[in-house]
């Protein structure tokens, strides 16, 4: 669908910065400056019939503002944005990119994210109609990396907006071991009864209650031999989730099949660091699992045995993805991880605080919140820290064992501490993405469905190799 200075198309789309002269050649430049053209605000476009003046049938120009003060995340929306409204309308598109050196990247992983299209399961499929993508531009390789970025996220969105009676445990779990497969990882799987023997109480009380048992999946890619230091990804990989025996109001239930979100943006990190061969040591680490209620579920009241031997009383059994991820995170200590990223759909309350417009996080390390703030921004997501004042570890306090599942306030900032208290002294990021991982409406570059958010923040702060 998308190529690099490839044959020409029907339609061309210029991008015009402030103050900068538009780069295309002397033909179209007449007919843009015959259109006198006067933009008011940011995504103002005009559309010009070349009235067979031109190769090209419609001349696209689309103003951005000024591209030595534009952040990324308006550049992104920007072009992102006008492309999806385009995608419908044409079927082959030419885009010249002309831009900053810092912005070439970001401009060509919008344009892929933005003609990213989940068709559903159905007899007919509805694609886009825009089926040509030519981007025009010496950065050549900037655009290929920027592509590959995008691809990663879209291959992490159609795992989320896929179905849970296709994307069970097992079909994640094929899925790493097609990849690890490929490119000769580390690959570790432990499922169903074994996790309960090896002592993951977590991961094995979750997934008891379904026939499609519970999985976790141990990735390790080496892409620097020189440092024997490895960073921890973990993602929550419930696939769907009832609420178990506490179980959720039929409302909007369908949409608990992207409760895997978490893992789905770990996997794809670990994708695009191993396919591009960067030199950074990661470990990636999913767990996975059904929450549903059957008489062999767990339930209110059981108290867990974790993987580090700290106990748990379970308050609700809706509050199981920080049982999966507790096991994870201790099983990252074991293995010595110098930094521990989790992402996880973890909490309603982060989702109904921070709605879709911003990631909470809860990071007691202020050197390493201030690398992830940095890298946030400079990639254009929104992230946003929770407090975490020391009264707030007596919240998940138990009478009865070592930690609460539950708590009646402070719902994400409760989740967080229990996650916390796994990570031990190594530092640690948790970045709940309830709110951010699914869109009800198209937003920017973003169709509605799965975003693959988190997936650029963690990615570009790995890549710094900050050790």
């Amino acid at each position: 669908m998308i190529s690099l200075n490839c044959k020409n198309s029907e339609n061309l789309l210029v991008l015009k910065s402030v103050g900068k002269e538009i780069n295309v050649d002397e033909e179209i430049n007449k007919l843009i400056e015959k259109a006198n053209l006067n933009f008011n605000s940011l995504g103002d476009y005009a559309e010009i019939n070349t009235l067979g003046n031109s190769k090209y049938r419609t001349v696209y120009v689309l103003n951005i503002g000024d591209e030595n003060t534009i952040c990324v995340k308006d550049l992104q929306k920007t072009l992102g944005s006008f492309i999806i409204n385009l995608r419908n309308k044409i079927t082959s598109l030419d885009i010249i990119l002309s831009l900053k050196d810092n912005l070439i990247f970001f401009a060509a992983e919008s344009i892929g994210i933005s003609l990213y299209h989940y068709d559903g399961i159905k007899k007919n499929l509805n694609s886009i109609k825009l089926q040509s993508v030519n981007i025009i531009s010496s950065e050549t390789e900037k655009i290929s990396d920027g592509l590959k970025s995008a691809e990663c996220i879209n291959y992490a969105r159609t795992l989320v907006n896929k179905p849970s009676n296709i994307v069970t445990p097992e079909f994640i779990t094929k899925e790493i071991q097609n990849f690890s497969s490929e490119y000769k990882l580390e690959h570790e799987i432990i499922s169903g009864e074994e996790l309960k023997e090896r002592g993951f109480g977590g991961i094995y009380s979750v997934g008891k209650g379904s026939k499609n048992i519970p999985y976790f999946n141990i990735l390790k890619y080496t892409g620097d031999p020189s440092i024997n230091k490895y960073d921890a990804i973990i993602g929550k990989g419930v696939t769907f989730d009832s609420g178990g025996i506490s179980l959720k109001p039929s409302l909007n239930m369908k949409n608990m099949i992207s409760d895997m979100a978490g893992a789905a943006s770990a996997l794809s990190i670990t994708k695009y660091i191993v396919e591009n061969k960067h030199k950074v040591n990661i470990i990636t680490l999913i767990p996975l699992a059904e929450n549903l209620p059957s008489s062999n579920a767990y339930k209110p009241g059981d108290v867990i045995t974790m993987y580090n031997k700290l106990t748990v009383d379970i308050v609700s059994t809706d509050a199981e993805g920080r049982m999966l991820l507790a096991d994870a995170i201790s099983y990252a200590t074991e293995l010595k991880a110098n930094r521990i990223f989790e992402i996880s759909t973890l909490t309603g309350s982060s989702a109904n605080f921070l709605g879709n417009i911003s990631i909470g996080y809860y990071c007691e390390n202020d050197e390493l919140s201030k690398d992830l703030e940095d890298s946030s921004k400079e990639v254009g997501e929104n992230i946003w820290r929770f407090p975490f004042f020391k009264e707030y570890k007596d919240i998940v306090k138990s009478d009865y064992a070592d930690l609460l599942n539950s708590v009646k306030t402070a719902g994400a900032i409760g989740a967080s501490v229990f996650l916390q208290t796994f990570a031990e002294d190594i530092p640690y990021v948790h970045m709940d993405i309830a709110g951010t991982a699914n869109i009800d409406i198209v937003n920017g570059m973003y169709e509605k469905g799965a975003t693959g958010t988190a997936i650029k923040t963690l990615s570009n702060l790995l890549l710094k190799k900050i050790i």
